[in-house]
């Protein structure tokens, strides 16, 4: 059995992130299991994903049923490619986990070496609609979409489940992360 060293700040960081999550240990326990591994590996397996550039943001965030959603993200801040309206595009995409601190750079890259690049707002959003119990187990980031809050800030959505609801939220692309999951799009 392989070990992992880890810090006390980054298991400070996960027990805070479990607890804000309200993660049960009954819930952690079924994670690690031999019984639900395979289960759990089949949700970093290869999904398609249907993108309906029919739908404006806001109608894509409607689709959804957030309970909650962060007022910076809005069309202005997260522009749609205007070559795309009006498409609807299938794409390979999958979920990629890390069991280490890691930062935005390193997840970019290990996505390239896979042939995956970062999700876009959009490819998370249809991943919300259609797969909505998957930010109640995890935080799922999509780094490919970005903007500059008032704190000049670079900040990426990211679907999180918090104090029991489903959020819509922005983070700090330059955070090292524990314990999110990135989507990724097949190049």
């Amino acid at each position: 059995m392989k070990k992992i060293s880890i810090s006390v700040s980054e298991v400070k960081t996960l027990l805070e992130s479990l607890e804000e999550n309200e993660v049960t240990i009954k819930e952690i326990l079924d994670f690690i299991s031999d019984k639900k591994s395979k289960q759990n590996k089949d949700i970093f397996n290869k999904m398609s994903l249907v993108i309906d550039y029919s739908q404006n943001l806001k109608q894509m965030i409607i689709a959804g049923h957030y309970d909650w959603v962060n007022g910076n993200i809005t069309e202005s801040n997260f522009p749609f490619p205007k070559s795309l309206k009006g498409d609807e595009l299938l794409v390979s995409a999958k979920l990629f986990y890390f069991d280490c601190l890691i930062s935005s750079e390193d997840v970019i890259a290990k996505m390239d070496k896979s042939s995956y690049r970062p999700a876009n707002l959009t490819e998370l959003l249809a991943l919300g609609a259609e797969q909505p119990y998957l930010q109640k187990r995890f935080p799922i980031v999509a780094l490919n979409s970005n903007f500059y809050d008032t704190f000049n800030e670079l900040s990426v959505p990211v679907l999180i489940f918090d104090k029991g609801l489903r959020k819509l939220d922005l983070r700090c692309f330059n955070h090292d992360w524990l314990g999110f999951c990135f989507l990724g799009v097949h190049k």
